[in-house]
């Protein structure tokens, strides 16, 4: 049994149509019928009748009140003529090809654009469907559409998140994925040369713990402002993770040399603070580079080169950009490698502690020591410090690797001092994310009562870039960790981004001098002044000061002239492991002091 599509028919009537107006000689025998049908319709719904050349017949009144017109005004024209067409010319030619098909049997549906009377602008669903008369044959047209404005923007806004980051408006790592693909695809048939830039906020989530989340919202929509200052038109800038963006440069601009400069332009885009919930906020950010070099690269390993360049730039301490070669994939391996051993080495106890004498240049008593950590691989030998600690540091391995140097230098104190030997204190380094654990205060507090010392036996030293990154939550935080009753010392002074003037905000007791400034005292012209004035300053401000890296006698007797406290170097003693620090302070305590010329 064929199955055939069922048409719509005129309905056969005897009844006379009125011959008061003429558009009635134009009108099917049911018209009558019909109008009311159609007239009857939902406000949403416009439906009217053309002929087969095009020309209107009727539009129900939801269709005539849409555009303002009445049943005359549009009668008998061309319906892309009407103002229902006038909006899109694209529309127009579709609605052509649509009335020769209807006019030969074929229905046709698609979407069009319709501005109403008040302005506005309407996605409406239309159709145009044949209308076949008793003889079989097409005798006029049903053209009628439905409006789906609110489904269609809903439609839009869920295509629109797929594709975008709702917080700043930027497309996505999904959309940067597929752009990227095709300036590869681009590039590889014009040999345009391509370029990706990665940028990650510094201590951006330092800032979203200290200010809350609605506030690091707004610093992220503020960056993501300011790079799109730096794209240009041909550049695709996407939000591509929480503080992470990401720049396709296509074009001239993408070789490295190029690139070079548009780096630098992101960096300059940062120098200014933003202003969050009334307080400055200054931001730096980390950049990795790569230009691609030929056609053998694709987009996923051009991404994983751009990566690679930004964590070079990260475990350099930020606000640096640094560009792929070769010398930074075998850093990010062996960077992979240190870290997985770091993470043995805790558990296999292969790190310990050694400790550099601190001498009173007054005496020449050795009256404290730094602990210093220290890895020995069974496998590699002795591990740099400055290799294994910004691991540590990057990864959150300082946290646990910190209480354990606490621990242990505390406990170097207590059997220090149950051995009757003379040590005033130890100090141990505190780090960037120590210093912002929320139970930094109360575990201090802990492993002092473990150990059975006071609380003066400890000096936590903080470098000056730790305290810049938030200096209002630094200086109530070093006031309760002073509270407690252990000593707070400012390591490297001079080298970080602080004033001398801001040093009153914070409640040390000792600064110290970092050791290139002691290499210069006899070097440079103005080595010894910087010194000298740093002493008095930091005497002014009643604390005391000690020079590290001192390794000649000449550096110690221009030390004693200006009148540092106490030294610490290779002149008296390396760093030593416990064993031998016992050894020192037993035997040799004291050194002798050559008198100042």
């Amino acid at each position: 049994m064929t199955q055939t599509t069922p048409r719509h028919e005129v309905l056969e009537t005897t009844e006379q149509a009125p011959q008061s107006s003429p558009a009635d000689n134009v009108q099917p025998p049911d018209a009558l019928r019909l109008k009311e049908v159609m007239d009857r319709l939902s406000p949403s719904i416009f439906v009217g009748l053309i002929t087969v050349e095009g020309n209107v017949v009727h539009a129900n009144r939801a269709a005539l009140d849409a555009i303002g017109a009445t049943l005359d005004e549009v009668l008998c024209k061309p319906f892309e003529a009407t103002p229902w067409w006038r909006f899109s010319d694209i529309a127009t030619r579709r609605l052509r090809l649509a009335i020769k098909d209807a006019a030969d049997g074929i229905a046709s549906r698609f979407d069009v654009l319709v501005q109403d009377r008040h302005g506005r602008v309407l996605t409406m669903d239309f159709s145009l469907e044949p209308l076949y008369g008793s003889d079989g044959r097409v005798e006029y047209l049903i053209p009628s559409a439905r409006d789906v404005s609110e489904g269609k923007a809903a439609e839009q806004r869920v295509l629109y998140l797929a594709s975008h980051d709702d917080l700043t408006g930027l497309p996505n790592r999904n959309l940067f994925g597929e752009r990227l693909r095709q300036a590869v695809d681009y590039a590889n048939g014009s040999g345009e040369r391509l370029a990706v830039l990665l940028v990650d906020l510094d201590r951006f989530g330092l800032i979203n713990n200290t200010l809350g989340h609605g506030s690091g919202d707004e610093v992220l929509k503020a960056a993501a402002n300011r790079l799109a200052g730096c794209a240009r038109t041909s550049d695709t800038l996407a939000r591509l993770g929480s503080d992470e963006f990401g720049f396709i440069l296509c074009g001239n601009h993408a070789d490295i040399s190029r690139i070079v400069g548009e780096a630098q332009r992101i960096a300059d885009a940062f120098e200014q603070p933003v202003m969050i919930a009334g307080r400055e906020v200054y931001l730096t950010c980390s950049i990795g580079g790569v230009a691609r070099a030929d056609s053998s690269v694709n987009e996923d390993q051009l991404l994983k080169n751009a990566f690679s360049a930004l964590n070079a730039a990260r475990n350099r301490g930020g606000n640096i950009a640094h560009f792929y070669s070769l010398e930074t994939v075998l850093q990010d391996a062996e960077w992979l490698e240190l870290e997985s051993a770091l993470r043995g080495a805790i558990k296999r106890d292969e790190l310990s502690l050694h400790y550099q004498p601190q001498v009173d240049l007054r005496t020449g008593a050795i009256v404290g020591a730094e602990a210093l950590m220290r890895w020995l691989r069974p496998d590699r030998g002795m591990i740099s410090p400055a290799r294994f600690i910004p691991i540590a540091e990057k990864t959150g391995l300082i946290l646990p690797l910190g209480i354990w140097a606490l621990r242990s230098a505390l406990g170097e104190i207590k059997r220090l001092r149950d051995q009757g030997l003379p040590i005033e204190h130890v100090s141990v380094n505190l780090s960037a994310r120590q210093l912002h654990q929320q139970d930094l205060i109360p575990q201090v507090d802990e492993l002092l009562r473990q150990a059975d010392v006071e609380p003066g036996s400890l000096t936590l030293e903080l470098t000056e870039s730790i305290l810049m990154d938030d200096a209002e939550y630094a200086a109530r935080t070093l006031k309760a960790l002073k509270a407690l009753g252990l000593k707070l010392s400012l390591d490297d002074f001079g080298t970080g981004y602080s004033s001398l003037a801001y040093l009153h905000r914070f409640p040390f007791d000792t600064i110290k001098i970092d050791r290139s400034f002691v290499q210069e005292m006899h070097t440079q012209n103005n080595g010894a002044a910087i010194v000298d004035a740093t002493i008095q300053l930091a005497h002014s401000l009643g604390m005391t000061v000690v020079a590290e890296g001192v390794e000649c006698e000449q550096q110690l007797a221009a030390l004693r002239s200006s009148g540092c406290d106490y030294v610490q170097g290779y002149v008296f003693s390396r760093p030593l492991p416990t064993t031998e620090l016992t050894s020192m302070l037993r035997d040799h305590p004291v050194f002798t002091m050559s008198p100042n010329k």
